[in-house]
């Protein structure tokens, strides 16, 4: 898959019905001022909405993988 292209996945959106739902990973970031871990959102977002919303979070660094 070519860099900075978003995988879309058959997923309708819950607001508008649409399948146009991407996925996205923020950047790192701190979430707590006394925490040493940058951890990294994985967000789902419509593509013709303003839907979306944060299904994981992990820490920078990790690739999440998926329960067998």
């Amino acid at each position: 898959m070519p860099q900075g292209t978003k995988p879309v996945i058959a997923y309708a959106c819950p607001r508008c019905g649409k399948t146009t739902v991407t996925q996205r990973e923020t950047e790192p970031r701190q979430l707590l001022d006394w925490e040493d871990t940058l951890w990294v959102e994985l967000v789902f977002e419509c593509a013709g909405c303003e839907w979306s919303q944060v299904v994981a979070r992990y820490p920078a660094g990790v690739r999440p993988t998926a329960s067998r």
